[in-house]
């Protein structure tokens, strides 16, 4: 009986406010086929440490040391307002069917540009700090990165870096101060885990990526072999 009532209850919402393509108001989905074709990717990948362009996101050479991440991988453009939306309905507004979708578009574009990772790499999203996500109700790129991993066959986990200093948002702070922001808010769980493994480090949003990159250098420093950020 239960199940049956979900069923008419979640028959009733999709009725009444049925999914539209965030672009061009096509009913059914998010994205719609012909507008997800049409997402701009990133023009150029920038080097995680420097800023400066780099082939591939592949970190510079001179900028490569042992707690550093070997590359950035970032193909939408947060810029562009479908993309933003999508985000900040998922983020701010809670509409977690959109994780689904998101995660189709990224493995997509991995797949197109002909990035893969090795079988035994794990999927660490970049964590909040428990007070945050029990205000949200979620992780946004919690999700993301589960959904992720089980597109890829890949292991997620979210118990290996902890948040353990709550920050100010990033949002309104200039390139310097996001570093300073967020220098010392993470550390590693399980550096016995961590230690000789590959990560990919998942979070939802880049712009300067002082907290995706201070995340990597957590595990880094903790042991981790290859370190990638998305």
């Amino acid at each position: 009986m239960d199940n049956l009532l979900r069923t008419i209850y979640k028959n009733i919402i999709a009725f009444l406010f049925p999914i539209k393509c965030l672009k061009c108001g096509r009913v059914g989905k998010w994205f719609c086929e012909d507008c997800a074709e049409t997402l701009r990717p990133v023009a150029e990948l920038h080097c995680l440490i420097c800023q400066r362009p780099a082939l591939g996101g592949f970190t510079h050479v001179q900028c490569r040391t042992r707690n550093n991440p070997e590359r950035i991988i970032c193909y939408f453009d947060f810029h562009e307002k479908v993309v933003s939306r999508a985000i900040h309905l998922l983020k701010y507004k809670g509409y977690v069917s959109l994780v689904s979708e998101i995660t189709n578009l990224i493995t997509s574009s991995l797949e197109e540009n002909g990035v893969s990772f090795g079988e035994e790499a794990v999927i660490v999203p970049v964590p909040l700090h428990p007070v945050k996500k029990l205000l949200r109700g979620f992780n946004q790129s919690e999700l993301l990165a589960n959904e992720l991993a089980r597109s890829l066959g890949l292991e997620a986990r979210s118990d290996l870096v902890e948040r353990v200093r709550d920050t100010p948002s990033q949002t309104e702070l200039k390139k310097e101060a996001r570093k300073e922001n967020v220098a010392g808010a993470f550390s590693a769980t399980d550096e016995n885990f961590i230690k000789g493994r590959d990560f990919i480090v998942f979070d939802d949003v880049y712009t300067t990526g002082a907290t995706i990159l201070e995340v990597c250098r957590v595990l880094k420093k903790a042991g981790a072999r290859y370190v990638y950020a998305m």
